[in-house]
């Protein structure tokens, strides 16, 4: 964890940063920054590797405003607990990709996700204000700390 004054600050900013984006996510404020769409129309198909590329970087582009105020604020936890960065990073990787993988295996029952899908971002929301004001509030360790206690004690009583 980030000591000093310089470490509070970093904590703190995170933590409105990750409110403010729970509240958008939510729907609860519009950034009009972030609402913005580009699109580039392309006549024709890309050919080969390096076409292949351009389409890549372009859904990169596309998922941006998707990602982008998530992922920022993981990064911005990360950056006030240099300890466990790699793991918030690598929780939010898996955390990304599972639901792709589920969707790729049960693609023809995820029509109700589509009928859910704004209570979902306001959950999604929701938890993200709830952990910015856990960070900007100091108590991460502490609440990190009774989840490995939970998953310790039943690791262990697993193995036993």
């Amino acid at each position: 964890m980030l000591t000093g004054s310089s470490g509070l600050l970093i904590q703190r900013l995170a933590g409105i940063f990750m409110v403010v984006m729970g509240l958008f996510v939510a729907g609860w404020i519009t950034i009009p920054t972030l609402m913005k769409e580009k699109r580039l129309q392309v006549n024709q198909k890309p050919i080969g590797y390096l076409g292949t590329l351009f389409v890549g970087v372009g859904f990169a582009a596309g998922w941006t405003p998707c990602i982008g105020p998530i992922f920022g604020s993981i990064l911005f936890l990360a950056a006030s607990h240099p300890s466990q960065g790699i793991v918030y990073t690598f929780m939010y990787v898996i955390g990304f990709i599972v639901p792709f993988l589920l969707f790729a295996f049960f693609l023809g029952s995820t029509k109700w996700i589509v009928r859910k899908s704004q209570l979902l971002m306001k959950i999604g929301g929701v938890i993200l204000v709830v952990m910015g004001l856990i960070l900007f509030t100091g108590n991460l360790p502490v609440i990190a700390d009774f989840f490995l206690r939970i998953v310790e004690d039943t690791w262990f009583e697993n193995l036993g």
